[in-house]
């Protein structure tokens, strides 16, 4: 398929759908088509030669609060291939028969897990800014995007709190045995009451 075929095909599918297409890479024949948050990529393969004559049509997921896609359910992701030699009213009919209703699916699915990662980071944060503002520590997010709580240095080391909703990890490297000790005495307190 040539580059302005695909590109007429695909701009006819999104007016015909109500998208608007947003990526318009034409030479490597792919294309982004956005309505809301919803987003469909539609590429044509070059590989295998035979697939040629096929649009995939692909949905793209949202992200969370930590920038990691979010798919919809235990499957994952819906893709599906059509074929590209059918009129574009049939094309954009199969679109809305076979992949339409599955993606409306997983990205509900998605945006409830969205949903409840936020509220998750909400008391996980609230929980450190509560360890941490009595003694002047501020919660920093981590390179990996979790919360942590820098709770004592010691020369190149930092340890720290990893707080869930619910529990708090505590992580130390290289304590100073006064400190370990103080630390065991109270936790053995904590756990005889």
């Amino acid at each position: 398929m040539e580059k302005t075929e695909f590109e007429t095909i695909v701009k006819q599918i999104a007016a015909f759908l109500g998208y608007e297409v947003v990526i318009k890479d034409f030479a490597s024949i792919t294309a982004r088509l956005t309505k809301g948050g919803d987003i469909i990529d539609i590429s044509n393969p070059n590989y295998p030669p035979s697939d040629r004559s096929k649009l995939v049509v692909s949905g793209v997921y949202p992200r969370d609060c930590k920038n990691a896609y979010v798919m919809g359910g235990s499957d994952g992701t819906v893709t599906i291939k059509v074929s590209a030699t059918k009129p574009v009213a049939q094309i954009v009919r199969d679109i809305q028969k076979r992949f339409m209703p599955e993606y409306g699916r997983l990205m509900e699915v998605a945006l409830k897990r969205i949903e409840s990662v936020a509220e998750y980071e909400v008391k996980r944060k609230a929980n450190l800014e509560r360890l941490g503002r009595p003694f002047g520590f501020e919660p920093t997010r981590g390179k990996d995007g979790e919360w942590t709580l820098p709770i004592y240095r010691m020369s190149n080391y930092l340890h720290e709190f990893r707080v869930s909703k619910d529990t708090v990890d505590m992580k130390f490297w290289s304590l100073p045995v006064a400190v370990a000790e103080k630390i065991l005495i109270i936790l053995k307190e904590a756990g005889s009451k």
